[in-house]
This record gives C-alpha cells, sequence and structure tokens, in this order.
C-alpha cells in the first residue's frame, strides 16, 4: 500500500490533539505523496517506450498486463503514422500503423 491508513480517534477528550497534530501530519503526508504519483502509477496501466511500427505494418507483442486494456493513450510519437488497435487479448497486443511513412511511439495501455 502507497499511503498508510489515517490515524484513529482514540477519545472525543482529545479531538483537538488529534485534528493538529495526528491527522494533519497524515494529511500533509498524503498530500505531498499524491503530487508524485503519474498516470502509470495513479491506473492500472503499462507503458511500453520507442516502439517503431513500419508504415501499412502490424506489430504484435505481448501483453505486460495481468488483463485485456480496454483504452491506449499515445503520449509520444516521432513520424507521420495514423495508429490503429489491432486484435487484444490476455497474451498479446497488436497495433496498425496505417500511415505512409513509419512511426516510433511510446503508448500506455490501460484498463
Amino acid at each position: 500500500m502507497i499511503f498508510n491508513n489515517p490515524p484513529r480517534l482514540i477519545s472525543p477528550v482529545n479531538s483537538e490533539k488529534y485534528l493538529q497534530n495526528d491527522l494533519w501530519g497524515w494529511m500533509k503526508n498524503l498530500s505531498s505523496g499524491l503530487i508524485r504519483l503519474n498516470l502509470v502509477e495513479n491506473f492500472e496501466a503499462a507503458r511500453l517506450n520507442d516502439l517503431t511500427i513500419d508504415a501499412g505494418a502490424t506489430v504484435t507483442f505481448g501483453n505486460p498486463l495481468p488483463f485485456v486494456p480496454s483504452s491506449r493513450i499515445i503520449v509520444r510519437q516521432v513520424g507521420d503514422g495514423v495508429i490503429t488497435d489491432g486484435t487484444w487479448s490476455m497474451q498479446s497486443l497488436s497495433l496498425k500503423n496505417n500511415g505512409a511513412v513509419a512511426v516510433t511511439i511510446s503508448i500506455i495501455f490501460y484498463r
């Protein structure tokens, strides 16, 4: 687990101390941790970097996730390719470049 559970209030008599010390410290820790999360850490996702697909070619590669992804985002692309989805399964994923030139992409697959 990335973050600890919030501290529990032991007695209502100590609620001021609880809010000022215990809960405030936990909230600061949670806030600073959430700021550092990136897209892949925030979702059940996998990122593939520098995948090159020739013009008109279909590339098939192993599925790095323990499930079939439902979506993808191209986060970086070099070249004027047009990328479309192929067949996705538990074992493999495929992408097709429908463009006239080769393309290199970095892509995130997620649930």
